[in-house]
């Protein structure tokens, strides 16, 4: 398991390696994966369960 002091290194050598302008593109594209994967996963709920009222 990665505790919080082993992610604030990661994320300071990242900072230090990419850059200060590359850091909020990353967490933008993150956070859109994530939103877009939740509404994947929420359309296919609903899929499943309306199938399920069918029957």
């Amino acid at each position: 398991m990665i505790s919080w002091a082993e992610v604030l290194v990661i994320m300071f050598i990242a900072l230090l390696v990419l850059g200060g302008a590359w850091i909020p593109k990353l967490a933008r594209r993150t956070g859109k994966a994530i939103h877009d994967f939740k509404d994947a996963i929420s359309s296919a709920q609903k899929e499943i369960t309306s199938k399920e009222e069918k029957k």
